[in-house]
């Protein structure tokens, strides 16, 4: 066995095991087989390159004959005897060539991507070990029903959306536990859209075409006993909007955010000023925030726009040594943190006692 398959036999069983890991130590095992593997640590297809580089050469050779430097005698009499230009006799000889080689410079770029991207998917692990993050066991389909019943926020897209990512964590503080739940939605908007061609004659016709946008919404859930119907929107999203507006004493709020909810007085109770203070500060670092508190009291729904489970990747797979104590020291996802943190102080708020419900009111864990 080659160099190059014993690797892709071990990326390939690191795939298995990555399936049934289940703690931090089992993960760091996978990562010490690539410490252990005696070969490199890339897979070089010295065949594919060389041989995609001779039929991109052969093809460039046929190409250039026609094109830069005039059809050549072979390609003239060929395109004589088959009764067609010299273009596509050239074509002729170079697309069998040039297929070929271009499917062995897809593999070769493919198998160059193998190690980032298995590193890639420890690390995600790695930090959900570290931050007490696992996938919940609820299907996600009933999952996006279910919010959707309570949160407007989850009827983003005229043509789809669908949960791409459910994980469940917890984090403590020093008077409590929160429970909740991180969502990844992926929703695509279709519109119609005109443009303008312009034909040899200098005619233009103004034609229409579908196109779908696709768009990534990231959000987390937490119980939230002590308020409903209200909503904080920081985007467009204004589906999420309850039926009374409200503006607050600050200037710097209300140009950030629109707040809304079932009753001015609702809006006024939970616009405290230091509550006001404490939103602006939550908006650092999260792009177009919202938050939705369901009228249903299903608790409190936040998103934005930036993945903040999202890590930097300062080695991989490819220095086995210095990503195993990477991994070991565990990757912190610090946005997730502090938003976490400003969800106890947003209960501190509006809960003389701070008893915060152990988990999202929605029972989505059954």
């Amino acid at each position: 066995m080659s160099g190059d398959d014993q690797l892709r036999a071990l990326i390939e069983s690191a795939k298995q095991a990555m399936k049934v890991v289940r703690n931090k130590s089992e993960l760091l095992d996978i990562v010490q087989t690539f410490a252990n593997y005696k070969g490199k640590l890339r897979i070089e297809n010295k065949a594919l390159k060389y041989t995609s580089l001779l039929g991109i050469g052969l093809a460039a050779i046929a190409l250039i004959d026609n094109y830069l430097l005039g059809p050549s005698l072979l390609l003239v009499s060929t395109a004589q005897d088959w009764g067609v230009p010299t273009s596509f006799v050239a074509w002729i000889f170079a697309g069998p060539i040039l297929v070929p080689a271009i499917f062995n410079i897809a593999m070769v770029i493919g198998d160059s991507k193998e190690i980032p991207e298995l590193s890639k998917e420890l690390a995600r692990r790695s930090s959900w070990f570290t931050n007490g993050l696992v996938e919940t066991d609820t299907p996600l389909e009933p999952l996006l029903e279910q919010l959707q019943r309570s949160f407007n926020d989850y009827s983003r897209g005229n043509y789809s959306r669908k949960i791409q990512r459910a994980l469940k964590g917890r984090h403590a503080d020093a008077r409590q536990t929160v429970e909740y739940l991180f969502i990844d939605l992926e929703y695509v908007e279709k519109r119609q859209e005109t443009y303008t061609t312009t034909d040899s004659k200098g005619s233009t016709t103004i034609r229409t075409r579908t196109v779908f946008d696709h768009h990534q919404r990231y959000s987390l859930v937490v119980g939230f006993p002590w308020m409903r119907g209200i909503a904080v929107r920081g985007d467009l999203q204004d589906g999420i909007d309850y039926p009374n507006k409200y503006q607050t004493s600050s200037t710097a709020f209300n140009e950030v955010f629109t707040l809304s909810g079932t009753t001015a007085m609702d809006c006024a109770r939970f616009a405290k000023p230091v509550t006001v203070l404490h939103l602006l500060s939550m908006k650092t670092g999260l792009h177009s925030l919202n938050l939705e508190f369901a009228a249903d009291g299903a608790g409190l729904c936040i998103s934005f726009d930036n993945d903040i489970t999202d890590f930097d990747m300062p080695c991989d797979l490819s220095t086995p040594g210095a990503f195993f104590q990477h991994l070991d020291a565990g990757i912190a996802l610090p946005t997730l943190t502090r938003l976490l943190e400003a969800i106890h102080v947003l209960a501190e708020q509006h809960d003389d006692n701070f008893e915060l419900s152990n988990q999202p009111n929605m029972q989505m864990e059954q």
